[in-house]
């Protein structure tokens, strides 16, 4: 009679291995990677502790979630980095040529728009 039903025992270890098991291992293997992978160490702007991923780090500026102050990291640490501002001035088209593809066909226009509104109340 084993030997017959031999394979929904199979089955039973197979699905409790699937079930229980490779979740387990998939979470250890996950909190061991987290654990690698978190810088955590307080804003040097506002002095609030929290953590990031190493792996989201880009080369871009990161913000503080408390003070939106910029930082970088540098050796596990987090550094104050100074805010960049600059003196041009852009245009219009400068600033939103990207969203309007009709607006580089060929010349630039330099006329200035003067736009004056009046508000009135609804009653």
């Amino acid at each position: 009679m084993t030997g017959q039903l031999g394979w929904v025992l199979d089955a039973i270890v197979s699905i409790w291995l699937l079930v229980v098991v490779v979740p387990i291992v998939g979470l250890g293997a996950f909190l061991w990677w987290a654990g690698r992978d978190i810088v955590q160490d307080s804003c040097p702007n506002c002095g609030n502790d929290f953590q990031i991923l190493k792996s989201t780090l880009n080369d871009e500026l990161q913000l503080c979630p408390y003070c939106s102050q910029p930082f970088s990291v540098v050796d596990d640490k987090f550094v104050r980095e100074s805010v960049r501002f600059s003196n041009e001035s852009t245009t219009f088209g400068q600033a939103f040529g990207d969203f309007f593809p009709g607006s580089k066909k060929g010349k630039e226009s330099s006329a200035v728009v003067d736009v004056e509104a009046e508000i009135k109340d609804a009653d």
